[in-house]
C-alpha cells in the first residue's frame, strides 16, 4: 500500500509540474513549437531526431512540413482553433513561415 502512496505523489508532482498539454515548462515555444531542450529532452526518451524549423522555402523539410500541418490543421481543427492565431498549430505553422 505504501509503495501504491508514493506512486501516486510521484504522479501528482509531475502533473503539478506540466503545463495543460503534458509538456513540461520549458519545453514549448511561446511562439509555437518546441524550444532547444524540449527537442532534446524528446529525443533523448522517445530516439527521435527532431531538429530546429528551416525557414529556406526550397529545403525539402519545409516542403513536407507545410504540407503536412496545413493538412492536418484542415483535418483535426474546428473552425474556431483554425482561426484562432494564439493556436499551438497556427503558431507553428507562422513559425516555419508556411503561407
Amino acid at each position: 500500500m505504501n509503495s501504491i502512496n508514493k506512486a501516486l505523489e510521484r504522479i501528482e508532482r509531475t502533473l503539478a509540474s506540466a503545463r495543460h498539454d503534458g509538456a513540461p515548462k520549458g519545453w514549448q515555444s511561446k511562439a509555437g513549437g518546441l524550444t532547444e531542450k524540449g527537442r532534446k529532452a524528446y529525443n533523448r526518451q522517445t530516439g527521435g531526431n527532431l531538429q530546429r524549423p528551416v525557414k529556406d522555402p526550397d529545403h525539402p523539410r519545409h516542403k513536407a512540413f507545410c504540407a503536412r500541418m496545413k493538412g492536418q490543421k484542415e483535418k483535426m481543427t474546428g473552425t474556431a482553433t483554425a482561426r484562432d492565431p494564439e493556436s499551438r498549430i497556427n503558431k507553428s505553422l507562422r513559425r516555419w513561415n508556411c503561407h
